[in-house]
């Protein structure tokens, strides 16, 4: 039987891939209810180690802004998209929604490329990922590095925050070199830029009458699909 002809492996591509992976089953096993170790316990001086290790690799800090794309209107559009998901599937504790066909093109049009381009200090390639991400109470997300083969900068956009009225708000966590933690609480219309593949990251449990509604777009570079060392 004669066999489809296979597209080459990008070995650089696929070596980064492996790589991140690797280190996210590390990190995974540090933080088994998304928050972060306590300072000076082993899983914590594991994670620093990890960190900083991979601290030389991160072009750009995470940087919390006012999304220009995410007007009031757009963002009532996606909430809409969002709620007609019909299954979102239940991933790492917390909920993530496909989107459905046409997304990207109108992402496209609202010039999500240009925006990236400016923010990510390295060529990208031309298409990117997006999808929704669900929190509810209870709801979590380990530490964890975004799987490079994929994506390797990630963009976060806060379409509906719902806080409590009192006690301990859930934030998305980004871990620094020489053991700094950063953590933002996104508004409405608001999102972080990082370097995903790089920074280890993740968010703190919901508590009661919480709720978060993200869009998620991830970008990789542009030399991984010409590199094939």
């Amino acid at each position: 039987m004669t066999q489809l002809a296979q597209p080459p492996i990008d070995r650089a591509r696929h070596a980064r891939m492996l790589r991140s992976r690797e280190w996210s089953m590390i990190l995974l096993q540090l933080s088994p209810t998304g928050r972060i170790p306590a300072e000076g316990s082993p899983r914590r001086q594991v994670l620093n180690f990890v960190t900083e290790a991979l601290s030389a690799e991160v072009l750009f800090p995470p940087v919390l802004e006012d999304l220009e794309i995410l007007t009031p209107e757009v963002r009532a559009e996606l909430l809409a998209i969002a709620t007609e998901v019909v299954a979102p599937y239940e991933h790492e504790s917390r909920r993530i929604g496909d989107p459905p066909d046409g997304l990207k093109e109108r992402f496209r049009s609202l010039g999500i490329m240009d925006y990236a381009r400016a923010a990510i200090p390295v060529p990208i390639v031309d298409d990117f990922e997006v999808a929704f991400l669900y929190y509810g109470p209870d709801e979590f997300l380990r530490v964890h590095v975004d799987n490079s083969y994929a994506f390797e900068f990630n963009l976060l956009g806060c379409l509906r925050r719902v806080r409590p009225e009192t006690g301990r708000k859930s934030a998305t966590y980004f871990l620094l070199d020489k053991g700094d933690i950063c953590a933002y609480d996104m508004s409405e219309g608001q999102g972080v830029w990082f370097h995903s593949g790089m920074t280890p990251h993740g968010r703190t449990p919901l508590a009661s009458g919480e709720e978060v509604v993200l869009v998620t777009f991830g970008f990789r570079k542009e030399r991984f699909d010409s590199d094939s060392r």
